[in-house]
């Protein structure tokens, strides 16, 4: 029996990554989710320094970048309320309704004694007939979710934040190498936003300032990982590696044209792997390994082009085993582990301030290979094409995206228009078309997205 888990999970994250709107830049991929820098540079802080901004990034760039509006006040502090209704369609066999859900999210900030920022970023979300969330036999149900809710001290240079939180690491928008702090949710591949990926985890996190260089700790004892999209489960027991808490470190400064970084961090993987116990059964459980990851990344910036590299080292990393090869001898954990190398590159064009253009390539390659790993291939090479277009006062927003992965010939196409009907009302429609996936997968569908803000 030849097991795989669905290892287009790290481009289907990508292509939730890119796919969330147009090819345009999502702020929430690019800046980093602690408190901002003029905050820690700063002795005091005041009501104006805080603006719905990298706390407060929406579903949706190109949908709702638009939408913020003037700050609405709410006990003394900025608030937003966030209406949204996603109704998704598999035009595939079997033809199927695959979301229908409604969302209230809601939104506030405020600064307390000019040191203690709180943030506080929850959605309800009510699931309805037909949608994937539900279980069978079920018509409505509903989830409440919380994406941030932290404080964060300033003390002279110096940030602690604690609290449920998501921190973005990396650059390369279409091509994701170094951002696993916060882990991305795809269970319903295609269907969620980036935004809406990010699964919030409590911890705690120091930023030091010192000049223009910022150094970060991140310690998060609340490990959480990845619900596989449905493409990929399986009904199986699911195992975490035993750890106290994740760890990360990051320097992060403005040099010359761009923004570069250095991060470490010892995580537990987001993708599982099958532990398997004797050749050609099924696997007895799904097991979460921890490893090692050490990335640089830089931004830059010139002129009307953005170059956005990043490059990681993953150490003994889990690797899914083929189970109709599986030897014990060999591998007497049930899987196989290696080393990684990880390099991508992602270039941005604006053309006339209404057009985007979006290429971007990702090698992976594995240190340890052997034909016993259910990949078979030892280097993977996935290419990213993007272009957008706003036309009618910038009302309307007509985007492309193409991504392929050469060794496996697995592809996700992308189209989508988006109008905003007002400045806190926007529409958009998504069709998406799934190509070999893992092997073997297709799927066509479409996605209807209202967003209201008020």
């Amino acid at each position: 029996m030849n097991f795989r888990l669905c290892h287009w999970a790290g481009l289907a994250g990508c292509a939730v990554v890119v796919f969330s709107g147009s090819g345009s830049v999502n702020a929430d991929a690019f800046t980093d989710s602690s408190t901002p820098l003029l905050i820690a540079q700063n002795d005091e802080l005041s009501e104006g320094d805080i603006m719905f901004g990298d706390e407060f990034s929406m579903e949706s760039e190109s949908q709702t970048s638009s939408l913020i509006g003037n700050n609405k006040l709410l006990l003394g502090g900025n608030r937003k309320f966030i209406f949204q209704h996603d109704f998704a369609y598999v035009f595939t066999d079997p033809e199927e309704v695959a979301s229908n859900r409604s969302s209230l999210r809601f939104q506030w900030n405020k600064v307390l004694w000019q040191k203690l920022y709180l943030n506080i970023d929850i959605k309800p979300i009510v699931y309805l007939k037909g949608d994937d969330a539900l279980d069978e036999g079920e018509d409505i149900d509903s989830a409440f979710k919380t994406k941030e809710l932290y404080g964060a001290l300033t003390l002279g240079n110096t940030s602690i934040t604690v609290g449920d939180k998501i921190v973005i690491w990396g650059e390369a928008e279409s091509t994701p190498v170094t951002d696993i702090i916060s882990p991305q949710n795809i269970t319903d591949l295609v269907f969620t936003s980036l935004d809406e990926s990010r699964i919030s985890q409590t911890m705690l996190v120091v930023d030091q300032y010192a000049g223009r260089h910022q150094f970060s700790l991140i310690v998060n004892p609340d490990i959480k990982v990845d619900e596989q999209p449905s493409v990929a489960q399986v009904d199986l027991p699911t195992e975490l590696e035993d750890k106290d808490a994740e760890i990360g470190l990051r320097w992060k400064a403005p040099i010359g044209l761009g923004d570069f970084s250095l991060m470490a961090a010892d995580v537990v993987d987001n993708n599982g792997v099958p532990v398997f116990t004797e050749v050609d059964t099924f696997p007895e459980k799904i097991y979460y390994k921890g490893y090692a990851m050490f990335g640089t990344a830089a931004n830059l910036n010139l002129g009307n082009t953005a170059v956005k590299i990043e490059a990681a080292y993953n150490n003994d990393r889990a690797q899914a085993l083929d189970g109709e090869k599986f030897d014990k001898m060999r591998h007497p954990k049930g899987y196989a582990t290696s080393d990684e190398f990880l390099l991508g590159v992602n270039m941005e064009y604006q053309q006339n301030g209404l057009r985007d253009w979006n290429a971007g390539i990702l090698h992976s390659e594995f240190l340890d290979y052997t034909e016993d790993f259910s990949l078979k291939e030892k280097r993977l090479n996935e290419i990213y094409l993007g272009v957008s277009n706003r036309f009618y006062h910038e009302l309307i927003d007509v985007g492309l995206d193409y991504q392929y992965e050469i060794e496996t010939k697995a592809s996700i196409g992308h189209f989508m228009v988006s109008y905003r009907a007002a400045d806190n009302l926007s529409v958009s429609l998504d069709i998406f078309n799934l190509d070999n996936i893992d092997g073997s997968f297709d799927q066509g569908s479409t996605i209807a997205r209202l967003i209201y803000t008020f």
